[in-house]
């Protein structure tokens, strides 16, 4: 007798067909996740790397500030004179500050080097764009530092009481610095966000404090952060203060 030949039922078939999409479900569900996991830590680490490069390039520029010639004389650590054709300003409430600082050297914060000391200026601010840049007096136009600043905050460290040897008494934004009160200590802050990279969350709107300054965030699916440093001015009179 012939052996009697057996195939899949029809509900045998829809039942593996199931499971197979369950499982094809389940596996795209993980590759996406993981996607999204790797896109936000890859987000957070360069948004970490690019706020803390940007720290520490201001602050190493900063600690030349004031710095004197032993031919030219001393020189202030900051620009704030209104009368001064490039100065320190206070942006005001949902406005960016800008630093000027000022030392004797050969090279600007754009690179351009000259062969014998001169005044160097340089202007840290940020444009329309939401750019960080600086612009150098020995050059010309400026160069982009980070893009994506949603806030530029500056505060000034003034010895209050000079000769009392305690160094910064108050911080103080641009326009309330006077003669009287030297700058012997600058904080910078900035709140950066991610560009394009989206969090996947339902909601970040968030208030972002960046020093005296209280910044609403758009729901918009961006990472941010906020970076802050301060750095105390090397070339100033310390036997003064």
């Amino acid at each position: 007798m012939k052996a009697v030949e057996r195939g899949y039922s029809l509900v045998e078939v829809l039942v593996a067909l199931m499971l197979g999409v369950l499982i094809s479900g389940a596996a795209f569900q993980l590759f996406a996740a993981n996607q999204r996991t790797f896109a936000l830590q890859n987000a957070l680490s360069s948004l970490h790397e690019d706020g803390q490069m940007v720290l520490r390039y201001m602050m190493a520029d900063a600690r030349n500030a004031g710095r004197g010639s032993a031919l030219l004389g001393a020189i202030p650590g900051v620009i704030f004179d209104a009368s001064a054709a490039v100065r320190s300003v206070d942006g005001g409430d949902g406005g960016n500050d800008s630093v000027v600082l000022n030392y004797f050297g050969i090279t600007d914060c754009q690179g351009t080097t000259v062969a014998a000391e001169v005044e160097i200026i340089n202007r840290y601010f940020v444009g329309n764009d939401g750019v960080l840049s600086c612009s150098g007096n020995l050059s010309a136009g400026e160069v982009e530092l980070l893009p994506n600043v949603e806030s530029f905050q500056v505060q000034y460290g003034i010895d209050t009481s000079p000769g009392d040897g305690v160094g910064a008494t108050q911080y103080v934004g641009a326009n309330a610095l006077t003669a009287a009160n030297p700058v012997v200590a600058i904080r910078f802050a900035l709140l950066l966000s991610s560009g394009e990279v989206s969090i996947g969350t339902d909601s970040s709107a968030e208030s972002y404090y960046v020093l005296d300054q209280k910044v609403d965030t758009d729901d918009d699916q961006k990472i941010r952060r906020v970076f802050m440093s301060t750095v105390q001015l090397r070339n100033y009179n310390w036997d003064d203060v």
